[in-house]
């Protein structure tokens, strides 16, 4: 018992001492989506848990939009909780940081009924918590993060499911693949539920066709009670999705985009060289060394900034080929590998049309997540068998780690020098042949080649006591060879930026504050998205800071100080109010509440701004003071409407009407909303293709908005069917135990 649980704390140990930069209080998570999207938007979550309300409407984007509709926010999430109880810094660190030692654990319990012993099992779970996906997904992505730590879990419930059939059994394997989804990450369901199936089905065909048949109909159980139990969050998904351009399918872009370089696959060994970490919490830096090797032109940066395995787990995970679980896993790495490089192999075009729902998903490169959990899982397995088996194994383990340990290490070193040779080869592989970048890739695989090599020398080393004192020792030293893999390879793949540079007010927030005072319920703005802004270079770090963090206030920043905002920015974009907001901005603005448009210095010259109305601004913008404007009003100026909103999901009109007329409220149209006037149910309409409005007669009126997520009413029934359909079976069952005794 005591070698299990320390086989089972050692990757935990190793996790948080990686995450411990990141738990200092004067610092926090940045990057990418992470400061631009998830940390706004918990902010608002945060501050309504603390309120004693469940947030169901965010107003601070697109004039206003569901929080369920979009998946992402993962709202419904039992992490969520963790805003109600701590701290918000803390919070939303710990939001992110916890997908790591989850994603370990669930890996080691699933190798461990895979059949590995406990350190092997040890192994892949501290390769696989600290792998550049899970790494780079819980710093920039967090449903991505919290899917990948979540499908170890799921698999390893579904095994013990078809093991033991029992409805307990299967609440609890539908349970833990339906938390994916409730992360916001519906794809992890669905790679879950794909990868569980053709695992489960694929061990039991050796126990014959009929145990196979049932073990297929066990799976198909498994994904119906986690739809089942997903509906809360994946029906009011589905719905606004079917509203927005995901509707007509997958554009032929999206396809291509984000699909794994076949030249980073050596990143899969090698950390450092191919991987893509940016310095600048919330500027657009130059192109990268990554762009320059690694993505197309008007691609500049992967999905995921690291896809590293490590090389100890990537050689570990090679010898369990012979094993008949290990080649079976590999086989479905292989698959995600071929199907995650998009374009360059058909395979997932295949998939696309032989998987239902597989092609809803975009960007390839996200199987590399499912990949690595294979691969850590094989490494498990091949752990056991070189290290705890026929001592043949072993001295292949040996000569190949050895060998290729000292041939990576020469060409580390080799690299390092970045001799005139090398440098000038890379500069005919870059795209714009530019010496700097090649310089520097240079320098970056001598590091990465020589940590790699190094990591593989001791894994020689461990493979070399094993043959002198057989015992347990060496799956352990073969865990700690891939825990030192992971503390020397994955903390550039978790980045972390002073508090203060993260949490600034910018300066574009302040003045427009000062001339109209605060956004909230009163005013929006609109900044254009379509043109970069400048990542500008002033002396100033603290300045420089602010300019790049207002990068023109874009819409989840604008939130952050404060400001609500009219772009769309969600990954469910309704498509009537995108499309009006794009063609016809001037006829819009008014009716959205929008006091300020601000440009780029790009967007006009001077002569140009002044003909549209512009003035200049700090640092080169062109801004556009329009006339304030009413958030809600009557057509025709029929009257006056004044507007109360105790909470965003509940808004409060009293009105007097000299006739019979339109109402119009500032709010963006979803058809989660609902009136009443004077108590009686009226139908909401949507106004000029952006927002809410119902008729009223004429006379004084009082008229009440309520929102409640289309979708949810019936989510919720059914994940309460679900559940009670299990729990009645499971007492059927019992019941049916004790008569057959």
């Amino acid at each position: 018992m005591r070698n299990r649980i320390a086989a089972a704390a050692l990757p935990m140990v190793a996790l948080v001492v990686l995450a411990l930069p990141a738990l200092d209080p004067e610092a926090q998570l940045y990057f990418r989506d992470t400061g631009r999207l998830y940390a706004p938007v918990k902010m608002h979550i945060a501050a309504r848990l603390l309120k004693g309300e469940l947030p169901l409407w965010y107003p601070w984007s697109e004039a206003g939009v569901s929080l369920l509709g979009q998946v992402t926010p993962g709202l419904l999430h039992p992490l969520t909780l963790l805003y109600k109880l701590l701290p918000f810094e803390l919070a939303f660190k710990l939001n992110h940081l916890l997908a790591l030692p989850l994603a370990a654990l669930g890996l080691w319990l699933l190798a461990r009924r895979l059949g590995a012993s406990p350190w092997a099992a040890a192994a892949g779970a501290v390769a696989y918590g600290g792998s550049g996906f899970v790494v780079s997904m819980a710093s920039s992505n967090l449903p991505f993060g919290l899917g990948a730590a979540t499908m170890p879990w799921a698999l390893w419930a579904l095994l013990g499911l078809v093991e033991r059939p029992h409805p307990l059994r299967l609440l609890l394997a539908g349970a833990l693949l339906a938390l994916a989804a409730l992360a916001g990450d519906v794809q992890a369901m669905l790679l879950g539920g794909l990868v569980g199936t053709v695992l489960a089905v694929g061990l039991s065909l050796a126990q014959g066709a009929k145990v196979a048949a049932r073990t297929a109909g066990l799976c198909a159980l498994w994904g119906a009670c986690a739809l089942a139990l997903s509906a809360p969050a994946a029906l009011p998904a589905w719905k606004s999705l079917n509203r927005s351009e995901r509707k007509a399918g997958i554009l032929e872009g999206d396809r291509a985009r984000f699909s794994l370089s076949p030249r980073r696959l050596p990143g899969l060994l090698v950390p450092l060289a191919f991987d893509d970490i940016g310095d600048n919490p919330f500027g657009k830096p130059a192109r990268s060394r990554f762009a320059e090797f690694f993505a197309p032109k008007d691609e500049p940066a992967p999905f995921s900034a690291s896809i590293a395995v490590g090389a100890p787990a990537f050689l570990l995970a090679l010898f369990a080929v012979r094993r008949r679980r290990g080649a079976l896993i590999l086989a479905g790495a292989l698959v995600l590998l071929l199907a995650a490089l998009g374009p360059a192999t058909p395979l997932l075009a295949i998939l696309r049309a032989a998987v239902p729902g597989f092609g809803l998903f975009r960007y390839s490169e996200k199987l590399v997540g499912p990949l690595t959990l294979l691969l850590c899982a094989a490494a498990a397995i091949g752990a056991d068998h070189a290290l705890r088996g026929d001592k043949s194994i072993t001295r292949q383990l040996f000569a190949a780690s050895g060998l290729l340990g000292l041939l990576l290490a020469a060409c580390g070193l080799y690299a390092g020098r970045r001799p005139p040779s090398l440098v000038s080869a890379l500069v005919a592989l870059a795209q714009n042949h530019q010496a700097p970048h090649a310089t520097r890739l240079a320098g970056a695989l001598g590091q990465g080649l020589l940590l790699a090599g190094g990591l593989l020398l001791a894994l020689a080393l461990v493979a070399a006591l094993r043959l002198r004192r057989p015992g347990e020792l060496a799956p352990l030293l073969a865990a700690l060879t891939c825990c030192a893999c992971v503390l020397l390879s994955a903390p550039a793949s978790l980045p972390v930026a002073p508090l203060e540079s993260v949490r600034l007010q910018p300066l574009f927030a302040q003045d427009f504050v000062e001339r109209a005072g605060p956004s909230e319920g009163r005013w929006r703005f609109f900044t254009n998205m379509a043109s970069p802004a400048p990542s500008p270079r002033i002396a100033d770090e603290r300045l420089s800071r602010d300019v790049a963090s207002a990068q023109a206030l874009q819409p989840q920043y604008d939130a952050m100080a404060g400001i609500e905002g009219t772009e769309p920015y969600f990954s469910a974009l309704d498509l009537e109010y995108t499309k009006e907001l794009t063609e016809h901005p001037s006829q819009q603005f008014p009716l959205l509440n929008v006091r300020f448009v601000l440009f780029s210095p790009d967007d006009y010259t001077p002569e140009e701004a002044r003909k549209k109305g512009f003035h200049p601004a700090r640092w080169g913008f062109w801004v556009k003071e329009l006339p304030a404007t009413p958030r809600a009003f009557l057509t025709g100026g029929a009257g006056e409407a004044a507007l109360e909103v105790p909470r965003p999901e509940l808004q409060r009109l009293d009105v007097k009407a000299a006739r019979p007329a339109t109402l119009v409220v500032s709010t963006h149209f979803d058809p989660g909303w609902s009136a009443t006037l004077d108590g009686a149910a009226v139908p909401l309409t949507r106004y000029q293709h952006a927002v809410l409005s119902l008729p009223v007669p004429e006379g004084a009126h009082h008229v009440e908005l309520r929102f409640f997520p289309e979708g949810l009413r019936a989510g919720l029934w059914t994940f309460a069917l679900a559940v009670l359909a299990l729990l009645a079976s499971a007492g059927l069952w019992s019941r049916a135990g004790r008569w057959s005794r």
